[in-house]
Formats: structure tokens, C-alpha cells, sequence
């Protein structure tokens, strides 16, 4: 096998690992908006979209997504920091990420 098919089929996994998990990702809703009020006043919907957006394009190209409600609201921004000195992502991008999985994460069952 050569390395450009090999380099195509580990692209092609890394798209596919990403797709599946981004399918199991719930859009944000006005009520996580409303929820996000209390810890990000003045937090929208689309805040939390784009928050979402990002953290499947700029995660998932790296690694697979684990899923917001797998850890503690309260362990996702130390995590997202240590991330963005990895990933060079900046303060605005990883404060977007991270408030969007916050969020996600504190969201009822």
C-alpha cells in the first residue's frame, strides 16, 4: 500500500469517526440558551450553535468527540485549556467551545 492511499484511508476514518459522533450531538436549544444565562449572561442560541460547529470541526480533526454529558460541566473548561495550547486554537475560539459544552453537559437527560 502506498503512503498517499494509506494517508486517504486514515483521512477518510478520522471524517467518518467525527461524522458519527457529530449525528449523536443534540442541536442546542432556547433552553440550554436560557440555562447558559446563569453561568454566561447574555449566552444566545447561536452562541451555542456555533459553539457546537466549532468543537466538531476543530475536535473531531484530531481526535474522536467524546460526548458533552460524558464528563462534569465543571471539567470541560480545564480540559478545552488544555487542548488549545495543543491545537494552537484561540481564547475566542476555545471560550466558544467551551462554553458550548458547559452547557450541553449540565443539559437534563
Amino acid at each position: 500500500m502506498n503512503f498517499k492511499f494509506a494517508s486517504m484511508r486514515a483521512a477518510l476514518a478520522i471524517l467518518l469517526l467525527a461524522a458519527g459522533c457529530a449525528g449523536r450531538l443534540p442541536p442546542p436549544t432556547e433552553a440550554d440558551a436560557l440555562r447558559a444565562s446563569a453561568r454566561f449572561p447574555g449566552t444566545t442560541l447561536a452562541q451555542l450553535a456555533h459553539g457546537q460547529k466549532l468543537y466538531i470541526d476543530r475536535c473531531s480533526s484530531c481526535h474522536a468527540l467524546p460526548h458533552p454529558q460524558q464528563k462534569r460541566p465543571d471539567d470541560w473548561p480545564r480540559m478545552v485549556d488544555e487542548m488549545k495550547e495543543r491545537s494552537r486554537m484561540s481564547d475566542t475560539v476555545a471560550s466558544e467551545i467551551s462554553r458550548y459544552l458547559v452547557v450541553a453537559a449540565a443539559a437534563p437527560r
